[in-house]
């Protein structure tokens, strides 16, 4: 910041295009605790969402009428965290993203970043980026240009010998990039939807499914979670008459009438429903298949608590 007593900022302004924007940044304490992340137009701010780089939690927010916003904050450790904020608005003029130094915890209401600064004082960023969509995705190194992402897409082929068809364990640890009412999908599949064993976020709000297709549908099931957009992880086990499907260490789904593959059926693995449609737009730590049918034990474990504390934490659950 310099030394003036006024809004301290950068910003940058895009000529309109549509009506959602994201903008996401890297950020971690400097001198300064608070900043803000703002959306405005010519006229009139938008929305401003405040955050403490020291939590790294939302401390104020502000949206002008007619505007809906989400915010997103990702912990990258050593002090570094990841802001994102999304909104909402018919925009008629030039949009300005803009970061803002804060002196204090609470200035969106106004809004108000107006203070006197030192001419020293400010905070660590990186990675600025602004997306012409309802949510933010990965840092894109557009090296001060407008950037379009690449698809990524991954699939392998010529598996029948490390899956078994018979039975086996799908296993994911993934989020979905938005809860948009499409469906992305992770598959088991002899290259096309027929024969296929399939887990998906769904085109229902925050659901997560999972198929088995054996020319005809044999088996389903489907769970909801709080928010599609969070990490979860999901274990799916198919076996003729038992399949089940954990979530986070807990049994959500089971289903206990259908037939499974012929030995050799199922050749590839792939982040779509087998024939290159309905791609899994997400984010995936961890993906996995198993060639037997794991225990209930084993699969609780898999999916979810490395420890009896983990699992009291999670499900709440009160020790006396």
């Amino acid at each position: 910041e310099d030394s003036s007593n006024t809004s301290h900022q950068t910003w940058l302004s895009t000529p309109v295009v549509g009506n959602d924007y994201s903008f996401s940044v890297f950020a971690k304490i400097g001198e300064r605790r608070y900043f803000s992340l703002s959306f405005s137009d010519n006229v009139r701010y938008l929305s401003q969402y405040t955050f403490d780089l020291q939590n790294g939690v939302l401390t104020d927010s502000y949206n002008y009428s007619g505007v809906t916003s989400n915010y997103k904050i990702e912990n990258y450790g050593n002090g570094w965290y990841r802001f994102e904020l999304s909104s909402n608005y018919s925009f008629s003029t030039n949009v300005y993203a803009r970061i803002f130094l804060e002196n204090t915890s609470t200035p969106a209401t106004v809004p108000s970043n107006s203070y006197l600064g030192d001419g020293t004082s400010g905070i660590y960023i990186w990675g600025a980026q602004l997306e012409e969509q309802s949510y933010a995705t990965s840092y894109v190194p557009s090296l001060g240009t407008n950037g379009v992402r690449a698809a990524e897409t991954a699939s392998a082929t010529g598996l029948s010998s490390y899956i078994n068809s018979t039975e086996g364990v799908l296993y994911a640890e993934t989020s979905s990039l938005a809860n948009d009412g499409t469906d992305r999908v992770i598959t088991l599949s002899n290259g096309t939807t027929s024969q296929r064993v399939t887990l998906f976020y769904s085109a229902t709000s925050n659901r997560i499914e999972y198929s088995i297709v054996l020319g005809t549908l044999q088996a389903s099931g489907n769970y909801t979670l709080t928010d599609a957009t969070d990490f979860a992880k999901i274990a799916l086990k198919y076996k003729e008459n038992d399949f089940a499907l954990y979530v986070n260490g807990l049994l959500v789904a089971v289903d206990t009438n259908g037939s499974t593959f012929s030995s050799g059926t199922l050749t590839k693995l792939a982040f779509d429903v087998g024939n290159g449609t309905f791609p899994f737009y997400g984010k995936t730590k961890d993906l996995r298949v198993y060639n037997e049918a794991l225990s209930d034990l084993e699969l609780a474990r898999l999916s979810g608590f490395t420890s009896f504390l983990e699992m009291r934490s999670y499900l709440n659950y009160t020790a006396e």
